[in-house]
């Protein structure tokens, strides 16, 4: 008989009929676990490809199963189809000084503070209503201050009513504000530290990732004391959860440091490199409790099991994104914690169920209508065309995203991406008619 449930970092034993974690798997021949490698898309792999789950037949399969984890699957396949059917877009033009490269949206005393930094070292931030459309083109975007005079902003961290912002250079400069008052910045100089790539905000507690350690600031309102948490490598991406600090580091490793400890960290899933070269790791971000999802340059994006530290294969593996060279691509995971968006180098943007791993695609486009989008031009062109530019895993944007964030509001889910100087904001699961 097959278990009755599917519990991740476990797998069943049908001899034994029991559980048993996935580290005590015995080992299967080579060729079924080798890596997949995954290929630029020929119009032939195009045309091979399993056509996305028809929201119809979900929604019968819905209604009539009465296995609990079907209708979760089911129901989740009907959410995905909604979100691969999106046409409903707003853009805005951002008059910044350099190329965007960190975003930061957040919902605070009935108003939406929005905040963007450039490859510069300039931060701009905007505030508008809190209403029930909001149609971004009259938004002001004012320049707040410069961190560091041709230095990318590397990162924006909002947390309850504290942002900070960080950025490269030869002096680790981060500026501290609080919401509750508009306009008024401090800025915190980190001695002895430079190049701050990332960094992470829990409250008052930061953490930052920087060239060869990460830096631990408890509280930042009440105390300058610092704990450095040696990597011997720059980190690239960093989180922090209670009191455990996890670093992702330029050399490919992925450390967890114990605040309350004073020993080095913890390598986690250092064997996944067996048999291949290390590749840096770009994204660390915890979902589920115990799930730590990665981001690396050579493309792989994944779910570990962090109760099982020196598992080799990952939990989920979301195959499809494409990065082989870029540091910073955006990537984003919804609130409730039911889908994943990345960025790749090509343009593009993907999306993924995340506890399972499947792929978020549009409906096919029938033949005829690609020939009348092709050949129209630009001032007499089809709804159809519009649509699909609105679309955000069918836009090819000039150059890659680089940051997203995903929010819930009042109207429904949003994915925001930045590119260049434009901010786009997609509806999920909207369509350009819809009635506001």
């Amino acid at each position: 008989m097959p278990p009755p449930l599917q519990l991740p970092g476990f797998y069943w034993d049908e001899d034994k009929n029991r559980y048993f974690p996935l580290s005590s798997r015995p080992a299967v021949p080579v060729s079924s676990t080798s890596r997949v490698e995954v290929k630029p898309e020929t119009e032939h792999d195009t045309q091979n490809h399993h056509p996305p789950p028809d929201p119809w037949y979900s929604f019968q399969a819905l209604w009539s199963s009465q296995d609990v984890m079907l209708r979760h699957r089911k129901a989740k396949e009907i959410l995905s189809s909604h979100y691969a059917r999106t046409s409903r877009c707003k853009h805005s033009w951002i008059p910044t000084s350099g190329r965007i490269r960190a975003f930061n949206t957040t919902s605070f005393n009935g108003s939406q503070r929005r905040f963007i930094g450039d490859d510069q070292g300039w931060l701009y931030a905007c505030m508008s209503p809190e209403v029930e459309e909001q149609d971004m083109i009259t938004d002001v975007w004012l320049p707040d201050l410069s961190l560091h005079p041709g230095s990318e902003i590397t990162s924006i961290c909002i947390s309850g009513s504290k942002c900070i912002a960080t950025c490269l250079g030869p002096s680790a400069r981060i500026s501290v504000q609080d919401l509750n008052v508009v306009g008024r910045i401090s800025l915190i100089t980190v001695k002895n530290v430079h190049d701050i790539w990332t960094a992470h905000l829990e409250g008052n507690s930061l953490v930052i990732g920087a060239d060869k350690r990460a830096v631990y600031l408890h509280d930042f309102d009440t105390t300058t004391q610092l704990k450095y948490l040696e990597t011997q490598s720059d980190v690239f991406a960093i989180y922090q959860r209670d009191n455990m600090v996890y670093t992702g580091s330029r050399n490919g490793s992925i450390t967890r440091f114990d605040l309350r400890l004073k020993t080095c960290g913890q390598k986690l899933f250092d064997h996944r490199f067996t048999g291949r070269a290390r590749s840096p790791v770009l994204h660390l971000g915890i979902v589920s409790e115990y799930q730590l999802l990665t981001s690396q340059m050579d493309g792989e994006l994944a779910l570990y099991d962090l109760r099982f530290p020196r598992l080799v294969e990952p939990l989920v593996s979301f195959r499809g994104h494409v990065n082989t060279h870029r540091r910073r691509l955006g990537i984003a995971v919804d609130p409730n914690e039911q889908f994943l968006f990345a960025a790749g180098e090509d343009c593009r943007i993907r999306g993924w169920s995340l506890n399972m791993g499947i792929p978020i695609e549009p409906p096919p486009i029938p033949d005829n209508e690609e020939k009348m989008a092709s050949s129209s031009s630009i001032t007499s062109e089809p709804d159809e065309l519009e649509r699909r530019r609105n679309n955000p895993f069918r836009a090819v944007f000039p150059n890659p995203v680089t940051a997203m964030q995903v929010t819930i509001e009042r109207k429904g889910v949003c994915l925001w991406a930045v590119n260049d100087e434009d901010l786009y904001r997609y509806h999920l699961g909207q369509q350009d008619d819809w009635i506001t």
